[in-house]
């Protein structure tokens, strides 16, 4: 449904992290907001995080159709279709997470790191894919993600987990992988 005036703290923006969305350009300049140059993972979601931080008053417009949403079918592929590299993507996710730490008020900072844990993390390490990749690759992968929860992710987090996600949770805090 459309909303308006809402920001991360009393609503759920944070699960809406991708880049169809329209900013004002004086608000990006104000805020040093830009997409970095080059070829990067995730970098729509550090834009919208940051925006997300620093907006006063954020509109949903739930009752029209303003994006139209295409795979494709042939020719290139964006990084969701392509096998990461692990420290890269890795690297970039932690510079999320520091804007999570930095920029995002202390009440909407759980919500935002309970969506990257869940679904940038953990996720990273179940489903099909997981299971095609070689072990050594499954195990950097892992390692990353491990690296990050034991570092970055308050126990608070996973103490709030539904229960198969704390289960994996648990299993990757104390290291069994397999």
């Amino acid at each position: 449904q459309t909303v308006t005036g809402r920001t991360l703290a009393d609503y759920p923006l944070i699960q809406n992290v991708t880049v169809c969305k329209m900013f004002r350009r004086d608000f990006l300049l104000k805020h040093d907001i830009r997409f970095p140059d080059g070829p990067h993972y995730i970098e729509d979601q550090q834009i919208c995080i940051q925006a997300y931080a620093h907006a006063g008053s954020v509109a949903v417009v739930g009752d029209i159709a303003c994006y139209f949403y295409r795979r494709r079918r042939t020719g290139g592929h964006n990084h969701g279709d392509t096998r990461i590299e692990p420290a890269a993507y890795f690297r970039e996710l932690a510079a999320i997470l520091d804007v999570i730490d930095t920029q995002v008020e202390p009440r909407a900072r759980h919500a935002a790191l309970t969506r990257y844990y869940r679904n940038e993390m953990l996720g990273r390490l179940r489903g099909e894919a997981m299971l095609r990749y070689d072990d050594d690759y499954r195990h950097d992968i892992a390692r990353h993600v491990r690296e990050l929860a034991t570092t970055r992710i308050p126990a608070q987090v996973h103490d709030a987990l539904p229960m198969f996600l704390r289960v994996q949770s648990r299993l990757l805090l104390d290291g069994d992988i397999d």
